[in-house]
């Protein structure tokens, strides 16, 4: 049918029902503006909401990347952190925290289940780091102890670094330790889980390569699925 017939169809029915051509014609302008702001509207949520998530992405990543470097930093450092180490060990990964809550709220659920994952590595991280420096420092404080006349302590790590040594001297040794009151609760708990017997103070591996390079594939997957959140057409 031609839009003539047609629009004299539509003229002859609004004439039947005794509506003017003029009101038709502006309830047409009318449904069609509504129609055209909805759309307006909804590609500006769109738009803000996509912009929400991609900044929050992208300090998550920076944030990572930071925390990586910290932890392996506090994984080679001597210094103590013993005071703040309950503490430490959520403030750490904190600025981690914070875009993540961000990605949960604005998702997508994909997105949300690659950032825990990478959440996840990176924590693994912090605390094998925190460890690590817990009983190097711990082993720093009885050899200087040791080297400085001691000779309860210096007795002790030698006893303890004796590859022949039995489980009750070494038992012994570590009471001695212990009642030298030098270390934590913590610190001399750690440093006996991670000190083997040998001739020189030997430390169990925490697996800290391994952990931070787990914390890459789970970076690049997250950074994928953002790529192509970002690429899809919006709906």
């Amino acid at each position: 049918m031609q839009t003539e017939s047609i629009a004299a169809l539509a003229a002859s029915a609004a004439a039947v029902l005794g509506v003017p051509a003029a009101l038709l014609v502006g309830f047409r302008q009318a449904r069609a503006a509504r129609h055209a702001a909805e759309l307006t509207t909804r590609s500006a949520h769109d738009h803000v909401r996509r912009q929400a998530r991609r900044d929050a992405a992208v300090e998550f990543i920076i944030a990572v990347e930071k925390a990586k470097k910290a932890a392996l930093l506090l994984y080679e450092s001597d210094d103590p952190v013993e005071d703040t180490l309950m503490h430490a060990e959520h403030r750490v990964p904190l600025d981690v925290s914070r875009p993540l809550a961000v990605i949960r709220i604005e998702g997508p659920d994909n997105l949300v289940e690659r950032a825990q994952d990478v959440d996840a590595a990176m924590a693994n991280l912090t605390v094998r780091a925190l460890r690590m420096n817990r009983v190097r420092y711990a082993r720093s404080v009885l050899q200087h102890a040791a080297g400085t006349g001691n000779e309860g302590i210096a007795a002790a790590l030698a006893q303890l670094t004796e590859p022949a040594g039995t489980d009750e001297q070494r038992t012994e040794a570590w009471q001695t330790v212990e009642d030298a009151g030098l270390l934590t609760r913590h610190q001399l708990g750690t440093l006996r889980q991670h000190w083997q017997p040998h001739a020189t103070p030997h430390l169990k591996p925490v697996g800290i390569v391994e952990t931070s390079a787990a914390i890459k594939p789970t970076l690049d997957a997250f950074i994928a699925a953002v790529r192509m959140h970002l690429d899809e057409p919006p709906a």
